[in-house]
């Protein structure tokens, strides 16, 4: 049985991105083992949690409202979270007077200002704070820089014994990496090793191989093939009755789905729910790409198959999804 009280539902009621994005981590933060760990690897502060620390969001204070607030006898802290939006004009100045406040009644107190942002925008945000509360007499309250996909990749590898926690942490850094994108970080000693091995690199010409093998077939088939590549794909627009079809190596569905790097996409759908699927063709899979929900069908790559069979097999299920429903291809015209 769960002991954790978070009510990560909650969150998809708030109005704005950064509501729903706080709340969810609120909610997360209601487990002493996580608050201590976001405290001590995020926040950068080493605080011993107990039932005395909460975090809340939405708080009120004179002129503002925080998105998040940790809070203790000994402890204040208060947070401006953005996924999208900019900092408003002088947004901090009331949270570094609460803050300012608070300290001079604790003086053996910690009191902290954070900004909560993605990677690519926080160090801008930041800038702009400092400009405005040393505009204000406050440039001793200057924000800490925190983001999303830090804490993401906190939550990713924080070892937990509450399995509904755990589901929950797994799927707020999923939900991180689906809005904002693959975090910029080092390689880790596993890819590091995974690209070393001269196999990886036999695997991926292979599977382009059975790309190229897979369009001359359905060419002759009478399918109008033409390249179309890009920094993360490498494939081929399909044309078939006026239909259009993507099929090729894609990088960055297969990091997100995995099963195959090979995909054939269904352009004329974008949206769930799907239609009924005949019997024994594969299954769709969707992921997120700059906001826009992305369907595609992964095409296994089967072991101690002779290439030309799988070729074959590929094939087939692409001229299956064209002849049977023809609605999986885009009308309109490609560039």
């Amino acid at each position: 049985m769960s002991t954790w009280a978070g009510r990560p539902h909650l969150s998809i009621l708030g109005g704005k991105e950064e509501d729903r994005f706080t709340q969810y981590l609120a909610e997360l933060l209601r487990a002493p083992v996580v608050l201590s760990a976001f405290l001590k690897s995020v926040c950068g502060l080493s605080a011993i949690v107990d039932s005395q620390i909460s975090a809340r969001t939405q708080v009120t204070i004179p002129g503002g409202r925080p998105d998040l607030a940790i809070r203790s006898e000994s402890l204040y802290l208060l947070c401006e979270a953005k996924v999208s939006s900019w900092l408003h004009e002088e947004q901090l100045t009331p949270y570094a007077q609460e803050l300012e406040q608070w300290h001079q009644a604790h003086p053996q107190g910690t009191a902290r200002l954070f900004v909560l942002a993605p990677q690519r925008q926080v160090g801008g945000i930041v800038q702009a704070a400092e400009r405005d509360l040393a505009g204000a007499g406050l440039d001793q309250w200057r924000p800490t820089s925190i983001t999303w996909e830090q804490i993401a990749a906190l939550f990713q590898g924080l070892d937990v014994e509450d399995r509904r926690l755990m589901l929950h942490l797994q799927e707020f850094a999923e939900i991180v990496t689906y809005r904002l994108g693959e975090p910029l970080r080092p390689f880790t000693l596993e890819e590091c090793r995974q690209l070393d091995d001269p196999l990886v690199a036999r695997s991926i010409c292979r599977a382009r191989l059975l790309v190229e093998q897979v369009t001359k077939l359905l060419s002759k088939r009478g399918s109008e093939v033409r390249a179309n590549r890009g920094e993360l794909y490498d494939g081929y627009y399909l044309k078939y009755d006026g239909r259009t079809w993507w099929y090729g190596l894609w990088i960055e569905a297969w990091a997100k789905i995995g099963w195959s790097p090979v995909f054939l996409q269904l352009l004329g759908y974008s949206n769930w729910p799907l239609p009924p699927f005949p019997a024994g063709l594969p299954s769709p899979a969707g992921f997120q790409l700059d906001n826009v929900e992305q369907i595609v069908v992964p095409l296994a790559i089967r072991h101690d198959v002779e290439l030309e069979k799988l070729a074959d097999e590929q094939a087939e299920v692409i001229w299956r999804y064209a002849s049977k429903l023809p609605e999986s291809g885009s009308s309109e015209q490609q560039a």
